[in-house]
């Protein structure tokens, strides 16, 4: 009895005001930084999302609560996962990463999506010399100092997020 009332009031809210409400499975997160990449896998911007103290907020896949262990969010996350930056010097940036990487290959690599080749490529060829021999150094210092939230966009893809 309960469940159908909260599932009928979800679905009522839901209604009432569409994007308000999450899909079941996703989140309205605040994330401060898109990494932009081209089409064939290499960095072409870093996108501040920032106005003030608020971050857009991103529609992404809903992430799991990290008490202890290693879990990574699929397809967004903060620098440590999603690039393997390493701002606190922990002992396990590498599995970190690795679970990052493990979750688009076993979640979205078996669909065949095109974008997510292009991350992949992307995660493959030194995300971290790339950005910091690029124009957005100085910003990159700034994020690593963060330890944030980014998504990734594919220059040409109609999505924000892959």
């Amino acid at each position: 009895m309960i469940l159908s009332a909260l599932y009928e009031y979800y679905q009522r809210k839901s209604l009432a005001a569409p994007g308000a409400m999450a899909p079941f499975g996703w989140e309205w997160k605040e994330i401060p930084y898109v990494i932009v990449l081209t089409q064939d896998g290499k960095l072409a911007a870093i996108e501040d999302t920032r106005e003030g103290k608020r971050a857009r907020k991103f529609l992404v896949t809903q992430g799991v609560k990290r008490a202890a262990g290693i879990q990574a969010y699929l397809l967004w996350d903060n620098i440590e996962y999603a690039l393997g930056a390493n701002p606190r010097q922990r002992s396990d940036i590498d599995d970190r990463h690795a679970a990052f990487r493990q979750r688009i290959e076993q979640e979205i690599r078996p669909l065949q999506i095109p974008s997510a080749e292009i991350l992949l490529r992307f995660l493959d060829s030194n995300p971290i010399r790339q950005i910091e021999q690029s124009q957005y150094r100085n910003l990159w210092d700034q994020m690593f100092q963060e330890n944030p939230f980014v998504v990734f966009r594919i220059e040409g893809f109609k999505h924000d997020t892959i």
